[in-house]
Parts: structure tokens; sequence; C-alpha cells
């Protein structure tokens, strides 16, 4: 009977390894390793025409958003591109200049 069950477990970690290909914490990792690279690629022309569109509450923010080739060329990780878009959906551009402030800070 544990023949078995070591079977069917590892049946379903392979099922569910196909289905989610990258372990959340295993992301976050790299998120973290991403961003420590990060600050070294930062493209401050763009990073500062974001800060100051938010700073002017201007939706234009999210078109800055959404033209970047990846979060880590204004020194975001994923989760903080993600938290940075969620804010400024719903126009809390408060909390999207201090998730850039807090990239910013790391920059100096």
């Amino acid at each position: 009977k544990i023949k078995q069950l070591e079977d069917a477990v590892g049946l379903l970690i392979s099922k569910l390894n196909n289905i989610f290909p990258v372990h959340p914490i295993r992301e976050l990792e790299e998120d973290a390793d991403n961003q420590q690279h990060s600050t070294e690629l930062l493209d401050s022309r763009l990073f500062d025409s974001l800060f100051t569109a938010l700073e002017q509450n201007d939706t234009e923010a999210m078109s800055i958003i959404e033209s970047l080739k990846s979060p880590q060329s204004i020194g975001l990780s994923k989760v903080q591109l993600n938290q940075l878009e969620s804010a400024i959906n719903n126009f809390d551009f408060d909390s999207a200049i201090n998730i850039l402030a807090s990239v910013k800070d790391l920059k100096s």
C-alpha cells in the first residue's frame, strides 16, 4: 500500500508540475535576484517619465507601463509591476509612487 501511495503522490506531483511549471516561491526568489541585477540596467529616462506621470496623476502612466519591454528595465520585479499596474488602474497614484520610490531608493 505504501508503494501505491508513493506512486499516486508521484503522479499527482508530475501533473501539478505540468499545470504550474514555476513554483510561486521560486518565482519570488527569481524576482528578488532579478531586481538586484536590474538596478544596473535601469532606464532612467523611462523611470523619470513614469514617476512624473504618477506625480501628476496622469493616466499616461499606464501607457508607459504597457510600453515596457520588461519590468527590470525600470528596476521592478514582476510582482512590483503587477502591484504598480493595479494601483494605476485603481487611480491610486500615491501607492504607485511609493512602489517606484522604493526602487529609486535601491538605485541611489
